[in-house]
C-alpha cells in the first residue's frame, strides 16, 4: 500500500535588523503515518520561484 502526502512551508520575510523570521512547525500527521507503521519510501522538495515557499512530497509505503 502506498499514499503520498503533500506538506506546504512557508517562511514570513519582515522589515527591520532580522529580515527573515522562519516558521517551526511539526508534522503531526506525517507522524501520526509513521507511529501507524508507515514509513517513507521516497521524498521530493519542490521548489518555487518564491524561494520563501517550498513544498515536501512524501510517498509513504506499507
Amino acid at each position: 500500500m502506498q499514499k503520498v502526502l503533500v506538506v506546504n512551508i512557508s517562511s514570513k520575510i519582515g522589515s527591520g535588523s532580522s529580515n527573515i523570521k522562519n516558521i517551526e512547525f511539526e508534522l503531526t500527521e506525517l507522524n501520526q503515518h509513521l507511529s501507524d507503521g508507515w514509513y517513507i519510501s521516497k521524498y521530493d522538495i519542490v521548489t518555487t520561484q518564491n524561494t520563501t515557499n517550498f513544498s515536501i512530497v512524501y510517498q509513504l509505503s506499507k
